[in-house]
């Protein structure tokens, strides 16, 4: 997972971050604002957090530029990122099924209702 800090555009947002992320296949970014006191760490506002939901730097990017001033060489290194970490063909919890052994015959297990 690739991390990128920018600088908010008013004090109101204390944090905006960008970013790829492998095993969800998709750039994200997340921005906080100062007062957001969720003991939880929760966004205010977030976008690619879905597997395989933002595949272009250019959307994340559009989102932002009301949040955050955008550094000229963001789309490229988004990609570089991208090109770095790689990619996932499934979610990570669909890897995770398809990795236990012995292979489960669901047609074999009892229905309890």
């Amino acid at each position: 997972m690739s991390r990128h800090e920018l600088a908010p555009l008013d004090s109101e947002i204390s944090c905006v971050v960008v970013g790829w992320e492998k095993d969800l296949g998709s750039y994200f970014f997340q921005m906080y604002r100062t007062d957001n006191d969720c003991p939880f760490d929760t966004p205010d506002d977030e976008l690619g957090c879905d597997f395989a939901q933002v595949t272009a730097p250019a959307t994340i990017i559009d989102e932002v530029r009301k949040y955050a001033n955008i550094p000229a060489d963001l789309d490229a290194r988004l990609t570089a990122d991208k090109a770095h970490e790689g990619t996932r063909e499934f979610p990570a919890a669909v890897s995770l099924m398809n990795a236990i052994t012995p292979e489960i015959n669901w047609d074999e297990i009892p229905i309890p209702f």
